[in-house]
């Protein structure tokens, strides 16, 4: 679950995909429409080892795709 830094109108057409990864590792997808009267933060909770810092972390902009999670939905029809 995901909060707000600040109220929100609604949030719409959520999508989420995620798997474990070798290693210990996870990806996580995220996508989701907002409606918000001004510039508002979300805070989206995710498990690292205790201690493991920033780099426990790593954020790939995949904004040049934004038929990624359609593309995989489509594989499950």
């Amino acid at each position: 679950m995901c909060m707000f830094t600040a109220p929100v109108e609604s949030v719409t057409e959520t999508r989420i995909f995620a798997r474990s990864l070798p290693e210990g590792r996870q990806v996580l997808v995220y996508r989701m429409a907002l409606n918000a009267k001004k510039d508002v933060a979300m805070v989206l909770p995710i498990p690292v080892k205790p201690g493991a810092g920033e780099k426990a972390v790593e954020f790939v902009d995949l904004s040049g795709y934004p038929e990624l999670l359609s593309d995989m939905e489509s594989l499950f029809q």
